[in-house]
């Protein structure tokens, strides 16, 4: 059976926490018995704040050059510079920009656009804030896993944590090319929660 939050309202009335925890509590039908175990651990207020921090960055990022990744370009620079002992610089970035966009066109070519999505753009902020784990997969790679967001696993003094390094990687990745300062930003995070 599916996980999910409810938080209790005047006159006793249970409701979900969040939409994901509505969505899951819309697949019971009518008159169905659950149980558990309640943890109260956490402001659901500041985990829908999180979520419009969440949404704004990702209405304001849009994908670019996503078929070459940094870490190849940072690989090419790092080696035009080592050739550049033995040739002009300005001739081999040059070089390295033309290896780089028909890289990248090649790459074009052959795979399809790649698609913008919230849970993806979700995990990515959560790993790059800091709040991942590393797993083993069968053929011996380890990866970042981002960690659950669930009120049942991280205590309130921990979101809040993930949410300032959150707002960090969101700042210095995408809102800082559209707002003056941080604290323009948190105020239009919450204009969306409609706390401004």
């Amino acid at each position: 059976m599916a996980e999910f939050s409810l938080i209790k309202h005047l006159g006793g009335v249970w409701l979900p926490a969040t939409e994901v925890d509505h969505e899951a509590t819309a697949q019971l039908p009518i008159g169905t018995l659950f149980t558990g175990k309640g943890s109260g651990r956490r402001n659901v207020r500041f985990h829908r704040k999180f979520f419009s921090l969440l949404n704004l960055g990702f209405d304001y990022w849009e994908p670019a050059g996503g078929l070459v990744t940094p870490a190849e370009t940072r690989a090419v620079r790092a080696f035009v510079k080592y050739l550049s002992q033995w040739a002009a610089l300005d001739t081999m970035t040059q070089a390295a920009d033309a290896f780089l966009a028909q890289l990248e066109q090649h790459r074009a070519d052959r795979f399809p656009v790649p698609a913008k999505s919230f849970e993806a753009y979700r995990k990515w902020v959560v790993e790059e804030a800091g709040f991942y784990d590393l797993i083993t997969l069968p053929d011996g790679s380890v990866r970042k896993q981002a960690r659950s967001l669930k009120f049942s696993k991280m205590t309130e003094h921990e979101f809040n944590e993930l949410y300032k390094a959150a707002f960090g990687v969101i700042w210095r990745h995408v809102l800082v090319n559209t707002f003056a300062s941080e604290d323009e930003a948190e105020a239009a995070v919450n204009q969306m929660m409609g706390y401004a």
